[in-house]
C-alpha cells in the first residue's frame, strides 16, 4: 500500500502477524513516520486488537496521527481554530 500523508508527515503501516484470540485478533504492526522534509523516518512496533488486517492498519494510522498531533502541538498549525461556543448550547441561562 502507498503511504498516508498527514500534516507534512508520511505514515506507513505494515501489519506483520496476528495472534488469534476471541473475539478479535492481536496484530503486530510495523509503523514508520517520516517528516516530508527529513530523510530518516521514525520506526515503531505496536500491538493492537482488531478484527481484520485492514482494521489493524486503520488503527495503526490513527495512532500515528495522534502521535504527530501530540509531537507538533496545536500551535504549529496555521489557520483559524475551530469555533467553540463559550457555553454548552444545551445549558439554559438562569435555570
Amino acid at each position: 500500500m502507498r503511504p498516508h500523508i498527514y500534516r507534512g508527515f508520511e505514515i506507513d503501516c505494515v501489519v506483520a502477524k496476528a495472534e488469534t484470540g476471541k473475539p478479535s485478533a492481536r496484530w503486530h504492526c510495523a509503523l514508520t513516520i517520516r517528516a516530508l522534509d527529513e530523510p530518516e523516518p521514525l520506526h515503531y512496533e505496536i500491538d493492537l486488537n482488531a478484527w481484520t488486517p485492514a482494521g489493524a492498519r486503520n488503527l495503526c494510522i490513527q495512532y500515528a496521527k495522534q502521535h504527530v498531533d501530540e509531537s507538533k502541538g496545536p500551535e504549529q498549525y496555521t489557520g483559524k481554530p475551530a469555533h467553540a461556543p463559550l457555553t454548552s448550547p444545551l445549558r439554559r441561562k438562569g435555570g
